[in-house]
């Protein structure tokens, strides 16, 4: 099947950024600095489950990729010419930088929100208005948080997720 590349607008829900095999592949992007991988918590159950669809959804594997652009200073003007209903064009690829940094399996991510409703309080978690990390950006919302160092290698999703390769 071919790949949806359009993108719905502001409040559209869609179902899942990839789906391969009946995988659920949630992605996540950050700058080029970032050194985490974070998850608002309002938008998950209390099992782990994302609950921005109708019908909550366990993602298989949460990916977080590092973006950069490669003309820092005209990437804004760049973006506003790409038409909204355009998420990939050769020309997208050839003005930015894409850095895999790694994945989250569903289990430990389940494995930290069991401990967060269980306990009040984990390890991998972050509250509105505390500072992330050394850069003292306060948090918009509580979060779970997982460094990049902990992410798993992107070299090990297809394994993880037990994908067939069709001939």
């Amino acid at each position: 099947e071919k790949p949806d590349f359009t993108v719905g607008g502001a409040g559209y829900i869609d179902n899942g950024d990839f789906i391969i095999q009946d995988k659920h592949i949630s992605i996540k992007s950050g700058r080029p600095n970032a050194s985490y991988l974070l998850l608002e918590t309002h938008s998950f159950d209390k099992d782990g489950y994302e609950t921005t669809f109708e019908t909550p959804l366990k993602n298989d594997a949460f990916c977080f990729i590092k973006v950069a652009w490669k003309d820092k200073e005209n990437r804004f003007s760049f973006i506003n010419k790409i038409p909204q209903d355009l998420l990939y064009t050769d020309e997208i690829a050839d003005n930015i930088y894409i850095y895999f940094a790694g994945f989250l399996s569903f289990e430990r991510f389940q494995s930290v929100v069991h401990e967060y409703y269980k306990t009040g309080k984990s390890s991998c978690f972050i509250k509105k208005g505390d500072p992330i990390g050394r850069t003292g950006v306060k948090m918009d919302a509580d979060n779970y948080i997982f460094q990049n160092s902990n992410l798993v290698s992107m070299n090990n999703l297809w394994y993880y997720l037990k994908l067939k390769v069709k001939d």
